[in-house]
């Protein structure tokens, strides 16, 4: 077992990292690691930490994110869902929306893997909670339009949710945030429900991230002006991979970028360029541009995060 959780505290507190902190999203992966359905294994949260478990193992990765499915939420709330194996999204409108997202049994079932996970006794792993962002909750429940009158009606839901999930203690809070749906712009709306959220996560003493899909890379400042405690960035509005220099030139904080697992060799270049970055002073997470692919070659992308002399070094120090 790696170090993970040591190596997250450092890039959380801003301390010397000899290199990343490592933590992928796995996804439907665990339907091919497990060799069963993926919406069995989410519905299940005994299921979901031992998949969890097995594919960190498995991989040598420094941790998980844990109780994040981009449809759960959406669907505790009552946008009706369709899953397959290879697709999990929302596919219509919401109709009334739900009281009480909580008694859902698929949401219920996410919270409690983040609880297991993080309360296990002694773990080295680092425990990264994830839940689907307020701006892209609201475009999956409101495709057609008026997602800032969309996110004042799931406000309150919204934040019993990422209350529940501070109250398990993980080691952080990761809201996945699409922009493309916001028009280029920071609504007052958006902002103050960030502003909330930063001070409920305060007040569990839990940082708070936010991972950033579909931003304009013209437009950085947008994302800084929610001030999260760490800022990582997805692939932009056009497509494009994130590369580490956006995520170096654009703070000076804490910082992350998702990494393409889908091309192992050029994802472990930016592994050797992460680690390179952390010797020069600076604090990185790499996840991955969403989940790897069922068909994905382990192997390779096992060695994305294992084959590396500096990264070997730190494996198994506590």
């Amino acid at each position: 077992m790696s170090a993970g959780r040591t190596l997250l505290n450092q890039f959380l507190r801003g301390e010397p990292q000899i290199r990343p902190v490592l933590v992928p999203l796995f996804g439907l992966l665990l339907a091919r690691v497990e060799s069963k359905p993926y919406e069995e294994i989410i519905s299940n949260p005994g299921d979901w930490t031992a998949a969890l478990l097995k594919t960190m193992d498995l991989l040598q990765t420094d941790g998980v994110i844990a109780g994040y499915d981009d449809a759960i939420l959406a669907q505790a709330i009552d946008a009706p869902v369709a899953m397959d194996a290879a697709t999990v999204g929302v596919t219509v409108a919401a109709g009334a929306l739900a009281d009480e997202p909580l008694q859902h049994p698929g949401l219920a079932a996410a919270v409690e893997t983040v609880k297991r996970l993080a309360a296990s006794a002694g773990r080295s792993y680092a425990c990264i909670a994830g839940m689907t962002g307020p701006g892209k909750l609201s475009n999956q429940l409101f495709p057609s339009g008026g997602i800032e009158a969309g996110m004042r009606s799931v406000k309150k839901q919204y934040l019993a949710v990422s209350e529940s999930y501070l109250k398990t203690r993980p080691d952080m809070l990761l809201l996945f945030e699409q922009m493309g749906s916001m028009g280029g712009s920071i609504s007052s709306v958006f902002a103050r429900l960030y502003s909330t959220l930063r001070n409920q996560a305060a007040y569990y003493n839990i940082p708070l991230a936010v991972y950033f899909e579909a931003y304009h890379p013209d437009h950085m400042e947008q994302l800084s002006s929610l001030k999260p405690d760490i800022t990582i960035l997805g692939r932009d509005i056009h497509g494009n991979e994130p590369g580490l220099a956006l995520a170096l030139q654009f703070t000076d904080k804490p910082a992350g970028i998702g990494i393409n697992l889908e091309d192992p060799e050029h994802a472990a270049a930016l592994v050797q360029a992460a680690c390179s970055a952390c010797r020069g002073g600076r604090n990185l997470l790499l996840t991955s541009l969403g989940s790897p692919g069922m068909d994905v070659n382990l192997d390779s992308l096992r060695s994305v995060f294992r084959n590396s002399g500096e990264i070997e070094e730190t494996r198994g120090q506590g």
